[in-house]
């Protein structure tokens, strides 16, 4: 179903009927070829879909990552596009953005000046966790796609939209028969199950490294704001306000290679020099910076920085690592 919107908060819903019989704007006004319309439809899945631009960074391509780090940065895409000499916004985006809203259209609000207001946006954050996992997959799941384009009337607006193939789900990830979006998108499909405990693994690594223990008056560090940042983006709220963690700390990618070797499916991690032979596996490397180093005597591949990411998120995508346990099946 085709929903057109006004701006709001909670659950994007069709317009009343009123509005779809009489015109809600003043098309006569002087200025109404600047009116803004936002028109889309949303996708039911029992999986929380999440987006990336699949060849890079370009131009008029905005990404917001979001339920770091299992999505691999993973998120919310913003694009301009164009059709026929018209300018459009599109925005590509899990469902899951409008069921928090619902809950709490101000969850991440501003920075908090003190580490009491910290700790009451992550209580906030908890409170939301605990309300999500009452929800199935369809109620968390899904997508949406939404075009922004400016035209006098909602009718125009309308009929200028129906005539791109901007809401179609197959033009961005070029599935069926073309045409297909110039700069294609790619998607990760998360259980419900993993994205809570995603969520949780992320708060859970703030309390092991008592990030919080300060007087509650104190004004907050920026390890603290940081931390806070991160859980709400793991609840899946990215407003593009904050910075997140680098995924390629030395911390993150040592925790990273542990829970990946932890739940791969044979013994170890395999050594990406030689994948197939099973006594080629990585182990860590003493020293800085953090480095992992296959066992092999003679070989000794090793890896660094975003190179052991990008690996293990091959061997999640060919099943070596069960990406559940990371917080995110592909």
């Amino acid at each position: 179903m085709l929903h057109h919107t006004f701006q709001g908060i909670g659950q994007k819903m069709p317009m009343t009927e009123e509005f779809l019989h009489t015109e809600p704007a003043q098309t006569d006004h002087r200025w109404a070829e600047h009116n803004e319309w936002d028109i889309g439809t949303s996708f039911a899945s029992p999986y929380i879909w999440l987006f990336a631009s699949a060849t890079g960074t370009h131009h008029g391509i905005r990404h917001y990552p979001m339920l770091i780090p299992g999505s691999r940065d993973y998120g919310t895409v913003n694009l301009r596009a164009s059709h026929r000499g018209r300018h459009f916004s599109v925005k590509v985006y899990p469902r899951l953005v409008h069921v928090i809203k619902s809950f709490n259209s101000h969850l991440q609000g501003g920075i908090p000046r003190t580490l009491r207001g910290v700790r009451n946006q992550v209580a906030a954050a908890l409170r939301m966790i605990h309300s999500l996992t009452g929800r199935d997959g369809m109620g968390l799941g899904g997508f949406r796609i939404e075009v922004t384009v400016k035209a006098p009337s909602l009718q125009e607006a309308t009929r200028v939209v129906r005539t791109t193939r901007f809401l179609d789900p197959q033009y961005w990830l070029c599935l069926g028969e073309g045409p297909h979006a110039r700069h294609p998108l790619s998607a990760k499909l998360a259980h419900r199950e993993a994205f809570l405990d995603n969520a949780n693994w992320v708060y859970e690594q703030a309390v092991l490294g008592k990030v919080f223990q300060c007087q509650a008056g104190d004004r907050p560090t920026k390890p603290q704001l940081q931390a806070l940042t991160d859980i709400l983006n793991a609840l899946g709220w990215n407003g593009g306000l904050r910075t997140l963690s680098e995924i390629y700390q030395t911390g993150d990618q040592r925790a990273l290679f542990q829970l990946a070797r932890a739940n791969s499916t044979g013994d170890g991690l395999p050594s990406n020099n030689h994948p197939n032979d099973q006594h080629h596996r990585y182990q860590v490397n003493k020293g800085r910076p953090f480095r992992i180093r296959c066992c092999m005597d003679g070989c000794y591949h090793k890896l660094q920085r975003a190179a052991i990411v990008h690996w293990i998120a091959e061997l999640v995508t060919c099943s070596v690592v069960e990406g559940s346990k990371l917080g995110l099946d592909i």
